[in-house]
Formats: structure tokens, C-alpha cells, sequence
């Protein structure tokens, strides 16, 4: 890529790396770590005309997330994530959101994250009470 002077670097991200969320403190760190580790990429590449970005799936029905007690019909199906990713795949924008309601979240999620959080953490809670 550096000597063709172009090309793209997509790293997939949670939402969770933004806002936190309790009983995955390892996930939600690394996807953290993601975060920071696209932005450094993105400055030290950019003058070599590589884009370096971050595509978010939203919160979709997979094993790994059926821990977290939010209902299956509150998550987006896994196929159409995908698609909608894959539709993305030459975008430069710094941040891709599979959908709309996605961009939404990470609108918020990178202003007010703590507050995210905890609204997120308390409505799992809740979820999972009501089972």
C-alpha cells in the first residue's frame, strides 16, 4: 500500500469500546484498544494516501452476545450486517456505521459515553430481570 501510494484498512469496533459494559470487560478493552490503535494508524498513514477507519456493526444476534440478556428481536440479524458492511467496503469516512441507527448510537457514544453506559448496562439489567 505505501508503494502504490494508496489502499484501506478497516477495523471492525463496538460500540462497547466507546461506552463500557459490565461482564465483558475483555471484550469491551480490546475494542477500545481498536479505537485508539485506527486513529494512531490513520495519522501515521495518511501521508502515504492509505485510509485507515473503523466500521461498527450494531449489536447483533450472535452466540456471543446472547450473554448479555438483551432480547434476540433488540439485535440486528448477522447476514444483513454483513451485506451492509460489505456495501461500505471502499468508504473512507473515519468511522462506518452498518445502518442508520447505528450512526445515531455512535453519535452520542463518542460525546457522552459514560452516560451511554450506564443507560445501556441498566436496560441489560432490566432485560434480564424480566425473564
Amino acid at each position: 500500500m505505501k508503494a502504490q501510494r494508496s489502499g484501506i484498512i478497516h477495523n471492525v469496533s463496538s460500540g462497547v469500546g466507546i461506552t463500557g459494559f459490565p461482564g465483558i470487560h475483555g471484550y469491551a478493552s480490546t475494542k477500545g484498544a481498536i479505537e485508539s490503535l485506527t486513529r494512531t494508524l490513520a495519522l501515521e498513514f495518511a501521508p502515504y494516501g492509505i485510509t485507515v477507519n473503523l466500521m461498527h456493526p450494531p449489536l447483533t444476534n450472535t452466540r456471543s452476545a446472547t450473554p448479555l440478556g438483551i432480547p434476540a428481536q433488540a439485535m440486528a440479524d448477522p447476514a444483513q450486517v454483513g451485506r451492509s458492511l460489505a456495501r461500505q467496503i471502499r468508504s473512507t469516512k473515519p468511522v462506518i456505521a452498518a445502518d442508520f441507527r447505528t450512526a445515531v448510537y455512535l453519535f452520542f457514544a463518542y460525546r457522552y459515553p459514560l452516560m451511554l453506559g450506564r443507560l445501556f448496562a441498566r436496560l441489560a439489567e432490566r432485560s434480564r430481570e424480566n425473564k
